[in-house]
């Protein structure tokens, strides 16, 4: 019998006396982070929004577009008076379509009109960056570098992220990813003029959706 020595580090070790043929020993990876899946229930037998769900598949389509490499990301505003059913149909739409969206999927209330004191974009980044499990020591304190870290995750990545509720562009801005294959839809009670995403040159104005309509735009700011 001989005696086996082994020096260094050793991650697996496989002690045979005879071995016939090729050996392959795998370390296995550790897990990554959970997917979040954070969108609310879907209400059934939600009817008479065809047209919506439409132009709502179609800024899916335009945010795969890969002819495009260099393009900000697709963002979509619900405006509708309150009761007009703008959250149920973004909830709807993306439940419907959520298995697009490999890397998951985030939400936020702004609480943009109640109820309840309005949620500003710092404590919304702080609820999106825990749903994403960053431990709340890793948080930045400050709205910029909180806005930092929320695109360095989400870039490459492809997620669908649901604004709901809000008030005002400035709720809305910091919570804008920079990775082109994600799609934002943003809920709110007007049609947030002047909403923009500005990443590497480019500006994407925000869609405008009045009652009995979506709209999107992943084009310049016209307002």
């Amino acid at each position: 019998m001989t005696d086996n020595e082994i020096t260094g580090d050793a991650g697996a070790v496989v002690q045979a006396g005879v071995v016939h043929g090729g050996v392959h020993v795998g370390v296995p990876e550790p897990p990554g982070p959970p997917v979040p899946r954070q969108l609310p229930l879907a209400m059934r037998g939600f009817v008479n929004r065809q047209a919506q769900l439409a132009a709502l598949d179609a800024l899916a389509r335009e945010a795969d577009d890969p002819s495009e490499p260099v393009r900000p990301v697709t963002v979509s505003t619900i405006a509708e008076a309150p009761g007009g059913g703008k959250t149920a149909l973004a909830v709807y739409w993306a439940h419907r379509e959520r298995a697009r969206y490999r890397d998951g999927d985030l939400y936020v209330d702004l609480r943009g009109y109640g109820p309840g004191p309005r949620v500003e974009a710092a404590q919304a980044l702080e609820t999106l960056l825990r749903g994403l499990d960053v431990a709340p020591d890793r948080i930045p304190a400050d709205l910029d570098g909180r806005a930092a870290m929320y695109r360095s995750l989400l870039d490459g990545r492809r997620m669908l992220v649901l604004i709901d509720n809000a008030a005002s562009a400035d709720q809305v801005r910091p919570l804008l990813p920079a990775s082109p294959h994600c799609l934002v839809i943003v809920t709110s009670r007007n049609s947030l003029p002047g909403l923009t995403a500005r990443e590497g040159g480019a500006a994407a104005g925000a869609g405008r959706a009045h009652p009995g309509g979506v709209a999107g735009a992943a084009a310049a700011d016209r307002g």
